[in-house]
């Protein structure tokens, strides 16, 4: 299936689908699930929101499709983008800076393959948000990982500026 073809299903199902690799997937799980995904969305995009407020380069979206590729179209749960404009474009074809996803009932495998999807498309930062253990893995380009818990900050560049938040503010209320 074409990025095209899948675009007009997606519209027409108005469901929360990926296209990976040619293969739907249906990402309704996370979107429709847990209070608590919702809850820690909710948070990070609140905390994020002030880190867009002084960076007027940044646009902050949660749950849009974005074209990784020919074959990828992703729903991360919160994407940032710099510099991107409206002009001339009907989906999100660039590469976020930085990609949130909460991590409510994805496998390992899947994971792995939704972090170095982003990494390999150009995202400069993964973070990884598990309600259940609240904590924050954070993956960037190079390969690396950094974890943070309980009372850290979590200090992330996105390749954007510098940004620090207190790990236990994106858990707050749960």
């Amino acid at each position: 299936m074409t990025v095209e073809e899948f675009m007009q299903l997606r519209a027409v199902r108005n469901a929360p689908l990926e296209l990976i690799n040619g293969r739907i997937v249906d990402d309704c799980e996370p979107s429709c699930g847990p209070v608590i995904h919702e809850w820690v969305k909710s948070n990070l995009i609140q905390i994020l929101a002030e880190w867009v407020r002084r960076n007027s380069s940044l646009k902050l979206f949660s749950g849009a499709p974005v074209q990784l590729d020919d074959s990828i179209t992703a729903i991360p749960d919160i994407a940032l983008f710099s510099g991107l404009t409206t002009e001339g474009i009907d989906s999100f074809h660039n590469t976020p800076a930085l990609v949130v996803e909460v991590i409510s009932s994805d496998g390992a495998a899947e994971l792995e393959t939704r972090i170095s999807r982003y990494l390999k498309e150009g995202t400069n930062s993964v973070w990884a948000v598990f309600p259940e253990t609240q904590s924050v893995w954070v993956y960037d380009p190079s390969g690396g990982a950094r974890y943070f818990g309980g009372d850290q900050t979590l200090i992330g560049r996105a390749g954007l500026s510098d940004y620090s938040v207190p790990v236990s503010a994106i858990f707050e209320g749960i």
